[in-house]
């Protein structure tokens, strides 16, 4: 019978500080999603969705207007769309010079790998290329990430260029 009343004692506890927990996320604003290689924050109120293929990864955000982006994560070609984004951004920011083949800890605007920006993780956290590249989100609603572990989004994570991209 003791043992009973401790375990539900215990119980209670243990579920109030989870409900205590919740609430302090949602009291930020922010909720997390989980992906298969990473994860990030985005505004709460936002939904989510995703789909995954053998090479690359893709979460869509759409905010309450439902105005969307997505986000890929991966390897392989994306789609079409994706291309000529990432051509209308190289030849905004970058001369032919600078389109080159993948490297690790580069950032790639873009679903294409000849398509690269040469965006390296010293200089990414500069306020104009952090500006550019939170520019180049706003206008075209898609980023690319070459590499889940690029050195870049350690240093300016991937949820501050979310936050930055002042939705409501």
């Amino acid at each position: 019978m003791r043992l009973r009343f401790c375990f539900s004692l215990l119980l209670i506890f243990l579920l109030s500080g989870c409900a205590a927990t919740l609430e302090a996320s949602k009291e930020s604003g922010f909720d997390s999603f989980e992906g298969n290689d990473f994860s990030f924050r985005f505004p709460s109120g936002w939904t989510v969705s995703e789909s995954a293929t053998k090479n690359f990864e893709v979460v869509r955000l759409k905010n309450r207007k439902g105005t969307a982006m997505t986000i890929s994560i991966g390897d392989a070609p994306i789609d079409r769309l994706t291309v000529e984004v990432a051509r209308k951004l190289n030849k905004r920011f970058l001369s032919d010079a600078e389109v080159r083949e993948v490297d690790s800890g580069y950032l790639q605007v873009g679903g294409h790998l000849c398509f690269m920006t040469r965006y390296k993780p010293q200089n990414a956290t500069s306020p104009k290329t952090a500006a550019q590249i939170v520019t180049a989100i706003r206008k075209h609603r898609i980023f690319y990430i070459q590499g889940v572990e690029n050195r870049f989004f350690k240093s300016y994570p991937l949820e501050s260029l979310l936050e930055s991209w002042n939705w409501k």
